[in-house]
C-alpha cells in the first residue's frame, strides 16, 4: 500500500478554522485576516487535475466555529447565531437564514436538523428547541 500527496491547502493560523465536506465540496471557515476584513465561508474542490480548486466565498458577521451540512443547507455558526446558506451551487454561496436563540443559552449544530426549505431546528436541552428560519421563506408570487 503506498500513499502520495495529492495536494495541500493550508489551514488558517489563527483559531477557528472549521471544516465540512458536503458530496465533492469542501467548506472552510477563514476568520478574518486583518481588522479591515470581514471572515470567510469559502468552498473548495479538488478536480481531476489534482490541485485545490476555490468555487466560490461568502462572507460571514462573524467567524464561524463549526459547520455542519443538512442535505444542502449549510450552517455556519458562531458562539451568538447562526447563518444558513444553500449549498446546492457551492460557487454561489447564498445567505439564506440567520438567528439564534435570545439570552445565554448554549447550542450546537451536533444535533441540529434542517434543509433549505424550512430552516434550521437547535436543540436547547430542558429549554426547547429554537428555529433559524429562512430570510425569505414565501416569495410573492407574481400576479
Amino acid at each position: 500500500m503506498e500513499a502520495h500527496l495529492v495536494d495541500s491547502l493550508a489551514l488558517p493560523d489563527p483559531w477557528p478554522h472549521p471544516l465540512a465536506v458536503h458530496g465533492t465540496s469542501i467548506f472552510l471557515g477563514r476568520p478574518a485576516p486583518d481588522t479591515n476584513s470581514a471572515p470567510e465561508l469559502e468552498a473548495w474542490s479538488l478536480p481531476q487535475t489534482g490541485k485545490w480548486a476555490k468555487l466560490g466565498g461568502a462572507q460571514l458577521r462573524l467567524p464561524a466555529q463549526t459547520l455542519a451540512t443538512f442535505g444542502d443547507l449549510l450552517a455556519a455558526q458562531n458562539y451568538q447565531e447562526v447563518q444558513l446558506f444553500n449549498a446546492s451551487e457551492p460557487s454561489m454561496l447564498t445567505l439564506i437564514g440567520s438567528g439564534g436563540p435570545d439570552g445565554c443559552l448554549r447550542f450546537n449544530l451536533e444535533n441540529a436538523d434542517g434543509a433549505v426549505a424550512r430552516g434550521l431546528w437547535l436543540p436547547l436541552g430542558f429549554f426547547g428547541v429554537h428555529r433559524v428560519g429562512l430570510i425569505n421563506p414565501n416569495p410573492a408570487s407574481p400576479p
